[in-house]
Formats: structure tokens, sequence, C-alpha cells
């Protein structure tokens, strides 16, 4: 059996991004407010076994599921294993029909209340618990690092007790990191999977299977976080370029817009640019039809997740210009976004400033502390028009513009080590601008710190480690040997 991502199919919408208060504006809210009714075999809880024998594709543009998980673990883990010997056990019930009901933003901070909505599920089954607990209070604030509001681990549990498919991805999510951490053992980590494939598919060919649908939008990103879990070679990226047709079906995302499904999108992104880092390749989704494209930083931004929602597109464009094929324009398009990193920069609120800046005596990179967990800032790439510039000019340039950032990068994710997310979110970033550093004291530690997270984390991490070494043997100052520039000058 084949479980797969549909073509894309566009439906254009008036863009979120420009609308005002006024009566038409209500008419372009997102369909996500909408309750739907889930299919029948996605809402009986008790319908797969957990010894399913299902196939799935091995294709690349299809979702095979047991490839997501190693075959083996390391076994540092001294935690009691936990066995599964009963089926997750939640109440069948029917829920509500999800018809045209429209509900009000709900806040993550609150719970859930409408008469729209059946009572939630209570877990009963041990192991179900343990599971569900590590998502609550670990997986699922890893994946709100860049938002906010905390949808993913305050918001998302409430709904996941109402919908079997969400739950489902809690569940797998959850189990299989804590495989790989020791605590629960290859059956359980196994039957998590396969349930969710079996209420995976149908959801998949259901007409609701669109961005509007914000219980697959989120599952999508749930099981690409646990999906992100494999080295780069064993990475099928199953839900993330499958995905697509579901995120990028001519929604025109907004970085204003406050609800599940836009908070879905943006994580989906940020899940993306993590793969267009590793393979120096530029982020592979067609966002040519966002009005935030035409963005020029000047409108307000209310809170602390939009001012992220657009520093997220600014480093896909970036990414573009670095290793899309050269374009026409490439120049021009390189000031305008440099411009617009410089304006994004000079109107940051204060709750981006840090609140400490000071030197560390063991430790080559400084102490940097902020308020907010995922602020980093650093512009990856800063265009320059290079007929301007003096080669003999270019190792100061670089410790300016690279070096130095880099350098405050780097501290900022070291000195938020108990912060697991804003480390899976910097990690590939400061791997990438690490091979910029010269001094053998920062190369050592970067390497110490990002094979210290591997391993307490269990994050991937063997590629970033050799391309940063194969890098480094080659010449301490690879960049200026490749220019023929002396550092000396």
């Amino acid at each position: 059996m084949v479980c797969e991502y549909g073509p894309k199919r566009l439906r254009f919408r008036q863009s979120r991004y420009t609308t005002s208060s006024s009566a038409s504006a209500d008419k372009t809210r997102r369909e996500s407010n909408a309750l739907r009714e889930p299919t029948a075999t996605s809402n009986d809880p008790g319908a797969i076994s957990a010894t399913s024998e299902t196939p799935h594709a091995a294709p690349s543009d299809h979702l095979d599921y047991r490839s997501h998980h190693p075959n083996s673990i390391d076994g540092s883990g001294s935690a009691r294993i936990l066995t599964r010997t009963t089926p997750l056990c939640v109440s069948a019930e029917p829920l509500h029909r999800r018809a045209n009901a429209d509900i009000t933003y709900v806040s993550p901070g609150n719970n859930i209340s409408s008469p729209n909505l059946s009572p939630p599920h209570t877990l009963t089954d041990e192991v179900d618990c343990k599971v569900f607990a590590f998502y609550v209070e670990s997986a699922g604030h890893w994946i709100d690092i860049g938002s906010p509001e905390g949808y993913f681990h305050s918001y998302v549990p409430q709904l996941a007790l109402r919908e079997p498919l969400l739950l489902a991805a809690c569940l797998s999510c959850a189990s299989h990191l804590m495989y790989l951490r020791g605590l629960i053992d290859k059956e359980a980590e196994q039957y998590y999977s396969d349930r969710v494939v079996s209420l995976m598919i149908p959801a998949l060919s259901s007409d609701q299977a669109n961005s509007s649908n914000e219980v697959l939008l989120a599952t999508i990103v749930i099981l690409r976080m646990s999906e992100q879990f494999l080295e780069l070679s064993s990475d099928a990226q199953r839900h993330l370029q499958g995905a697509a047709s579901v995120f990028l079906d001519g929604t025109d995302w907004s970085p204003v817009e406050t609800n599940l499904a836009t908070s879905c999108f943006w994580s989906y992104l940020r899940e993306s640019i993590r793969i267009s880092f590793l393979r120096e390749q530029p982020c592979p989704f067609d966002l040519g039809h966002l009005t935030l494209r035409e963005d020029d930083m000047t409108i307000p931004a209310a809170t602390d997740g939009i001012w992220t929602h657009r520093m997220t597109f600014l480093i896909i464009r970036a990414g573009e210009l670095c290793w899309a094929s050269p374009r026409q324009y490439a120049v021009t398009e390189a000031r305008r976004l440099k411009t617009l990193l410089e304006k994004w920069r000079a109107h940051l609120p204060p709750s981006f400033r840090p609140w400490c800046i000071c030197e560390n005596d063991n430790n080559p990179f400084p102490n940097i502390r902020y308020f907010a967990p995922w602020h980093v800032m650093l512009a990856v790439y800063y265009p320059e028009d290079w007929a301007d510039t003096n080669l003999y000019d270019m190792h100061r340039y670089i410790e300016t513009a690279i070096v130095a950032p880099t350098r405050l990068l780097c501290g900022l994710c070291m000195s938020n080590m108990a912060n697991v997310g804003t480390n899976l979110n910097g990690s590939h970033l400061m791997a990438w601008c690490g091979r910029f550093l010269s001094g053998r004291e920062e190369q050592q530690c970067l390497l110490n710190f990002l094979t210290e997270f591997s391993r307490n984390t269990k994050w991937p991490s063997q590629v970033d480690c050799a391309r940063l070494e194969e890098t480094w043997a080659k010449s301490r100052r690879p960049w200026l040997d490749c220019l023929g520039v002396s550092p000396g000058v």
C-alpha cells in the first residue's frame, strides 16, 4: 500500500497580509477556523492492530514510514525500557460534524471549549501516557521554537485528544525520540509508527488534504520533526518534499496572521532551511505567489513571531541567491535583499535585544542571552558588489561580515544549551558558517559542542562535523587560499 502526498491543487485566495478589519477582510479568514468531520477510517482509534504488516512505498516521493527509524540505538541510556502490552486506549466515540461552524481564535494558553467539539479522550494506558507526556513536555516545545504562541506544546496536545490522526502523530514522534534515547523499545515505537501511517493514508486521500486542514498540517510538521533525526544520507524528506502539495496549494500565507495553520506553514519552512544548508541548495518550493515577497519591512509588526517569520523568509531568499542557478538580475536582487535585512535589523522590537553579552573565560565564544527562545539573527549572506571590493581587503571584510556574526551565533547557541529547540534550529547554521572560523580553539569548541549536543539529544551531526573537519584540514584560511590572498596583507 502506498501512502503518497497528492499533486498540487492551486486554489488562489486573497492575501491576508494586506487585509484590514473591514467586512470584506473577514471573508478572507482562513478556512482552518471551520471544523471539519474526519473520515470514518481515521475516527476509529481501534481499527489498526499493533502488528500491522502493511507494506509502504519506497520511492522518494512516497511516504515510506518504516524507513524513518534506525535499526539500532547506541544503548547509552539507563532508563527503564517501556514495553507496550495493550493497544492505544482512547474512546472511539464519533466526533461532531465539522461543517461550516466557525470558531474564534483560541489562545494556546486557554482550554479548548466549543459546543461543536466532543469531550476530549482520556489516555488510560501507561505507555500512551508516558509517550504523550514526552511530546507535551519536550518535543512540542522544540517545534514551537519560532512561535511565541506555543501552539505545538499547548494547543496541539489539547486538539490531539479530540483528533485521532493528530494524537497518533504526537505519539509517533515522541516514541521515535524516546526510542533513540533508549526510553522505549522498538516494538512500541513501531506500533505508533504503523498507527499514524494507517490513519494518514485516508486523510491524504480525502478532499480535505489541503492547506485549510489544520490537523493535517500539524501532523505533517510533527512527523517531519521526527524524520529530521535521521542523518542526511538516510533522510528521504518524505514529510518535507511530498508535503508541498498540501501547504503550497495557492494559499497566500501571511507572517501576521495568528492561527495554527499559519504556525504550521512557518514551522514547515524552517524545517526546509536546514536541508538547504546541509545540501547547499535553494528552497525547493516555489514561493513566488506569496504577497510577502513584496514586503518592504515597513508594515508594523505586532509580535515577535512576525519578525521571526519575516527573517525565515529572508533566509530562504538568501539561499536562493547563493545556490540557485545564476540569474540575470542577481546583483539587483542581492542589493534589495541586503536593504531588507538592514531594515529588518534596524526595526527589531526590544524583545529581540539580548539582555546579556559578556566574554566567557573558558570559551572562545561570548555568552549571549535573550528573553525569547529563538532569536538567531545571523544574516548568513550579506551580498556585496565585489567589483568595488579590493581583494586585499577581503580578509578584513570576511572577519567583519562573516566571522564576527558566526562567533555571535555560536555564542548564542552555546549559551542556551538547555534549550534544545534553539540548537535544533541553530546547529546547521553554526556548522555551515563555522567553516570560516580559523582559530584552532574556536574550531575545536564548535566540534565539541555539535558532538555533545548530538550525543545528548540524538540530533544528527555526522555530516556537519565531517564537513567542518574536511574544510579546516585543507587550510587554516581556506577562503583566502582560494582567492590567492595573503592573510598578512
